[in-house]
């Protein structure tokens, strides 16, 4: 018997011990998988300076925000912490350099305020970063929303089929978007696991544990981008990020008819340059300038653009101190308000309103009697050049003056006379313009600094009707589906989804439903709902209505849902201010401009001072 079993023994052995090495080997290649997936996934890509400026990279950056918030939060938890969330009607509401100071100075103390938000955050989202946000231990969670964030695009058309509005359509758009395969796959595929297939189940899991899955095609841009950042000029970006002209830029880089800078902040030209900087400003050096001809000025029959040197005056401002992402610098840099006067408690809206209206822009384009060093023609050449401008003494100005400049209104071609400054659009900066020349460095933290652009001053001097004739040609054109409007595609979806909204009355939208499940979920923080201002232009087509009713059925019932919350929650207080602000404080149907962010900062601040005192009832702003 006992041979018997030796030789099962013998016989089995061999096939165990095989099968445990594939198993032992499988399961350290896992662990290995595992741990190289956190390590650099997890860990390593968030750890380069993030250069990558305002509005880009959204998730990459709303990672890396949240990851920077709690980091800081473990060094100053002994600070009020105010949490802003929402969708990119928060991010253009709030920025927390001009915010902290003005809620810091209502409560006599140091306070933390930090938004994490990212474009298109709905209800869903909150509800799946509730976990997150009580990490961070807010005193005050603020959710500045508005209508377009319930997902109204649900809303079907008449001529299309089916009904309305579907619950489960509006379900099945939730379970493809990127915040949730990101961020929360994991939760969402257990509290929905009888709406999904095993298939989509199976993958959802997947992404959850994973985090090569999660950032598959969300890492690689950004990182290089990082790791590049200030080696060269930048001309792929969104928005500006470069030193202040002082006569101003458009948001994404495009120049006035002239610009006034130090010759310092213009780039060294590698090949040219021999002379020891010592004799530079004697004897001059070859530098740089990089700029991008857009098709529209190439085409102007003569453009050019002429160069001089002037010496370097007091007067003059340099651009040097610019950087933005402390409140000092804010103040001096932006000059549209005396920081003192205008947000101090207890000042009044008018006079606030008068101090934050007006950009500092340098009207002064005179050459004097300065010779042009030299005339750039770019002979019809609608692409990025380099200009090489010959011995530039290191104490000289460079005027770059344009013979044209584009309306931005009817993008019909300007002719420039005289030394007016004309805010046409002119041509493009690089998007790190001044900060790779030899004295600077790329900027970080960029992506949550917002600069006052061209775009602030231009829409804020326009009376209504010509602020109309804007939103009517270039926000809201009859013709938005042709291909020259593609990025206005979602602001005309959202409004005629409005009308369809209107049309049928109110109901309890899917996201609706999700924010009451938000506020259950969240607990043991205050919060603070914001129905944000709106355009007037946008918001009379839909919520005013006419006749008998003094506001149309589906807005009415949306603020009395909103209501509704704050009655059935104790910690929850809503506030109306969708008439707050006029058409000028906005660059489209509900993003503020620079100006309009401004001009409701004193509002955010004296709202979370009550909700953080418990100074004021409910029903005082409502």
């Amino acid at each position: 018997m006992s041979e018997t079993v030796h030789s099962i023994a013998r016989t089995v052995r061999p096939h165990w011990s095989h099968r445990f090495r594939v198993l032992a080997i499988g399961l350290i290649g896992a662990v290995l998988v595992w741990l190289v997936d956190g390590l650099f996934f997890g860990f390593l890509i968030f750890q380069p300076a993030n250069s990558s400026g305002w509005d880009t990279y959204r998730w990459y950056n709303f990672e890396h925000r949240w990851r920077t918030v709690q980091a800081e939060r473990s060094q100053r938890a002994r600070e009020p912490l105010v949490l802003i969330v929402g969708s990119s009607i928060a991010k253009y509401s709030v920025q927390e350099h001009v915010l902290e100071p003005v809620l810091g100075e209502r409560l006599g103390r140091s306070v933390m305020v930090r938004p994490i938000v990212h474009a298109a955050m709905m209800p869903t989202d909150l509800v799946y970063y509730t976990e997150r946000i009580r990490d961070l231990q807010p005193d005050l969670v603020v959710y500045i929303t508005g209508p377009a964030d319930a997902d109204l695009e649900r809303y079907k058309p008449p001529w299309e089929v089916g009904p309305a509005y579907n619950q489960q359509n509006a379900f099945r758009y939730v379970a493809r978007r990127h915040p949730m395969y990101i961020f929360y796959s994991g939760q969402f595929a257990y509290d929905h696991f009888d709406r999904l297939t095993l298939t989509e189940f199976t993958r959802l899991q997947l992404y959850a544990n994973f985090d090569v899955l999660k950032f598959r095609d969300e890492w690689t841009e950004p990182v290089w981008f990082n790791l590049q950042s200030g080696d060269h000029p930048r001309r792929s970006y969104l928005n500006y990020q470069g030193i202040r002209i002082p006569q101003g830029t458009w948001r994404e880089g495009h120049t006035a008819s002239c610009m006034r800078v130090p010759a310092t902040v213009l780039a060294l030209n590698p090949e040219g340059t021999t002379t020891p900087s010592n004799d530079r400003a004697v004897n001059g050096a070859d530098r740089i300038i990089d700029l991008e001809v857009t098709p529209a000025l190439a085409a102007i029959p003569g453009f050019h653009i002429d160069f001089y040197y002037q010496h370097r005056t007091q007067s003059t401002t340099d651009g040097a101190g610019d950087y933005l992402w402390n409140p000092q610098s804010y103040r001096s840099a932006t000059g549209v308000y005396e920081w003192r006067r205008a947000l101090i408690p207890g000042q009044q809206a008018e006079s606030v309103g008068k101090l934050l209206n007006v950009p500092p822009i340098d009207r002064d384009c005179d050459a004097g009697r300065a010779p042009s060093v030299m005339r750039y023609t770019p002979e019809g050449r609608p692409r990025w050049h380099s200009i090489t401008l010959p011995a530039v003494p290191a104490n000289a100005q460079v005027l770059m003056r344009l013979s044209h400049v584009i309306d931005p209104l009817t993008l019909q071609p300007i002719t420039v006379n005289g030394t007016q400054l004309i805010p046409g659009r002119g041509v493009r900066l690089s998007g790190n313009f001044g900060l790779n020349s030899e004295s600077k460095k790329s900027r970080t933290n960029d992506y949550i600094v917002r600069r006052f652009a061209l775009e602030d001053y231009w829409l804020g001097n326009m009376n209504d009707d010509r602020y109309r004739l804007f939103y009517e040609t270039h926000i809201q054109p009859a013709d938005w589906r042709a291909p020259e409007n593609v990025s206005m595609h979602q602001l005309n979806r959202i409004r005629l989804a409005k009308y369809y909204a209107d049309w049928h009355g109110f109901e309890q939208l899917f996201q609706l439903r999700e924010l009451d499940r938000f506020i259950r979920r969240l607990q043991g923080a205050p919060l603070l709902i914001v129905n944000n201002p709106e355009n007037p232009v946008a918001y009379e087509e839909y919520a005013v209505g006419s006749g008998r009713r003094p506001m149309a059925d589906w807005y009415a019932g949306y603020l009395r849902f909103m209501h509704g919350l704050e009655e059935e929650h104790a910690d929850v207080r809503f506030v109306d201010l969708h008439a707050n602000l006029p058409m000028q404080s906005f660059q489209d149907p509900h993003h503020l401009t620079a100006a309009g962010m401004l001009r409701m900062a004193p509002e955010y601040a004296r709202l979370m001072e009550s909700m953080l005192t418990g100074s004021e009832s409910r029903s005082n702003d409502n």
